[in-house]
């Protein structure tokens, strides 16, 4: 029996927290209890010493230290918790899944994940524009952009609050903007030569394009018409995306997908956007390592110290209070730091300042134009640039899009949950996530956004920098997206941010996620023969798959080109082919639930709280629960049919 208790500072900004442990085990010769040892845990930090209530709590925090005295007592139990203590708190959060920070802290948690994310929707809506031959039409681009954030705004609210209830971004993802890509360098997809010319009847510059049979159209014809294409093709790839969800397929896929699938299908990601996190980086590399050596010396060398904050309260009136605040910001420290550096770099000549170069990405005033070009009010709505079409090309990458997006997201699914404390998601409350994000990328689709939202994984990243894992953090990140994308010279303010000081704050964040996924590999057998041939062969498939087919695209022949098109697009993407190599071979080489490292997934007849285990998580599976629905609907019929609910207490 774990018995311990908590003294609360009241004063203080946030919980205070010392706890008094005691551990006892039964001596099977007399049958007494007997104490192992009696320890003091300062845990959060020192604050003023004003201590007003102590509290009796049940066994949710575990004891560090068990001393050596009485060997006889020190059972596998005692070691198993101590083990198990030592992992556990190296996770704690600050502010956890289901705490409100204050408001001003509330506030500039929001921002810091906003900022972080912000490079998101402007460095998509650029490869948008590049892939519908509108990278020189600014207008477009803007709306876009608009398009984009209002997505990313409304996903995000909807995830937290209706889908997986995990502190979750939601963004656009490479998986949806790898098909662009990898499109654009297909010969019908090119854009065409396009001058410019004067329209007599409005006396203005329009560009024009040549199309195939030499015929001059406008070039916003051009881009209109595959952004249609576009829209169409990803609209039915929402609905399937959403399908899946509502049937429960998503959770059926999760007894399917366990680690050994999902390590390769990340690692592969973060292999191929290392090309996107260098194409930030290279405008400036100073400023870059400059951000990413100062986030780290905040969050990771400073990680044990506390910054002393001039407070003022009604009991012991201005006082000095001591916090983490260089931890919790850390990225918003590093991004101002790197602002600063940018600015006077471009104020005294040290960036080119020709457009061509790519130095000029790195200046502060790159993008001061968009400001004056954006309105003060844009209002993406579906259809805004014009009915939606279809194409089989299109329609098939992101078929292939949305099943890697599945396999990221519960992969992100379970790196937020680690993070944040909380047990692995039970099956339905992926189904509901799974259908959340196949709603949004619908929506995404009418809109002409070009791309789905689905899970980012970078701000997981950032939850482990910053030590808040708060969901209602993320349900305000929703919030100020959605004012962005409506305030439109708000938003275009954001895409202000040096790409340097971009690529800087990617490569701690991306390499943090990838490093959280990479410690899934702890929960397979490693000296398996078995495990490690798979994600080897995965590894090394996924690289050579894309290489081959870059170099010899043309190898491939079946005398149908949309045929050759879509063989050419699914084996050039490196996730794709590593992940279904993986889900393959690891659910038909013979292997234990516990080899293969999926015997910690929670069935649902354990999402009540006998699947809590307080030594290992901080919450249980309510957590994962719509707290707002009624006890009568939870039991009714239409609940035990829609695989979205808690089965346990359906079934009651």
């Amino acid at each position: 029996t774990l018995v311990m208790a908590t003294i609360y500072n009241t004063e203080a900004e946030y919980r205070h927290e010392y706890q008094v442990c005691s551990v006892f085990t039964v001596l099977p010769e007399n049958g007494h209890l007997q104490s192992i040892s009696e320890t003091v845990i300062q845990e959060v930090n020192s604050l003023s010493m004003d201590f007003e209530s102590v509290t009796l709590m049940e066994l949710r925090r575990r004891s560090t230290a068990l001393d050596d005295e009485g060997t006889a007592s020190d059972t596998v139990a005692a070691q198993t918790i101590r083990q198990r203590s030592e992992v556990n708190t190296e996770k704690r959060m600050i502010y956890g899944l289901t705490d409100t920070p204050p408001i001003h802290y509330l506030i500039l948690f929001a921002i810091q994940q906003s900022c972080l994310a912000i490079y998101t929707p402007l460095g998509t809506a650029a490869i948008v524009a590049q892939s519908i031959c509108a990278q020189n039409d600014s207008e477009l681009t803007i709306r876009i952009l608009s398009s984009t954030m209002l997505m990313m705004g409304l996903s995000t609210f909807a995830i937290t609050t209706f889908g997986v209830r995990l502190p979750i971004f939601q963004g656009p993802s490479v998986s949806y903007i790898i098909p662009l890509i990898i499109m654009m360098s297909l010969p019908e997809y090119k854009c065409p030569e396009t001058f410019l010319m004067t329209d007599v009847g409005t006396n203005k510059t329009v560009l024009m394009a040549i199309t195939g049979n030499n015929t001059f159209v406008r070039n916003r014809d051009v881009s209109l018409e595959r952004i249609n294409s576009y829209a169409g093709s990803l609209m039915i790839a929402g609905a399937v995306h959403c399908f899946i969800g509502l049937t429960g397929f998503a959770g059926i896929i999760s007894r399917y997908v366990g680690p050994i699938t999902i390590v390769p299908v990340v690692t592969l990601f973060g292999i191929y956007i290392h090309t996107v996190v260098v194409s930030f980086a290279e405008t400036n590399w100073i400023v870059a390592v400059i951000t990413a050596g100062m986030c780290l010396l905040l969050s990771l060398y400073l990680n044990n110290a506390r910054t002393p904050i001039p407070v003022w309260t009604p009991s012991l009136g201005f006082h000095i209070s001591w916090q983490p605040i260089h931890q919790m910001f850390s990225i918003i420290f590093s991004v101002i730091v790197g602002w600063i550096i940018s600015y006077f770099m471009t104020e005294f000549g040290g960036l080119s300042d020709d457009p061509h170069s790519k130095e000029y990405n790195a200046r502060t005033d790159a993008r001061l134009e968009s400001v004056k070009e954006t309105d003060w009010i844009t209002v993406p709505y579906p259809g805004q640039f014009g009915p939606p079409s279809f194409s089989a090309a299109a329609l098939v990458s992101f078929m292939v899009s949305t099943v890697l997006s599945i396999l990221d997201s519960i992969a992100d699914y379970n790196a937020s949950a680690k993070i944040a404390g909380a047990p692995p998601p039970p099956r339905y409350a992926l189904n509901r996530g799974i259908a959340i994000e196949g709603l949004m990328s619908f929506f995404s689709g009418s809109l002409g956004c070009g791309h789905a939202t689905v899970s980012y994984g970078e701000n997981i990243g950032a939850m482990s920098i910053s030590k808040v894992a708060s969901r209602s953090v993320f349900q305000l990140v929703g919030v100020i997206y959605i004012c962005c994308a409506l305030l439109g010279k708000f938003g275009a303010f954001f895409s202000t941010v040096p790409y340097s000081v971009i690529g800087g704050c990617q490569i701690v964040t991306f390499g943090i996620l990838i490093g959280v996924i990479l410690s899934y590999m702890q929960l397979i057998d490693l000296n398996s023969m078995r495990n490690v041939s798979i994600i080897g062969m995965a590894l090394l498939l996924g690289m050579m798959m894309p290489f081959w087919c870059k170099k010899n695209s043309r190898s491939i022949n079946t005398g149908y080109r949309d045929l050759d098109n879509i063989i050419v697009l699914s084996l050039s993407n490196p996730s794709f082919v590593g992940g279904v190599f993986a889900c393959f071979l690891d659910n038909t080489v013979p292997g234990t639930r516990e080899e293969r490292g999926i015997a910690y997934q929670l069935d649902d007849s354990e999402s009540d709280n006998s699947g809590f285990h307080p030594e290992i998580y901080d919450y249980g599976q309510e957590i994962y629960r719509l707290p707002w629905l009624p006890e009568k609907f939870r039991k009714s019929r239409l609940a035990r049919i829609i695989p979205l609910f808690d089965v346990s207490e359906t079934k009651k």
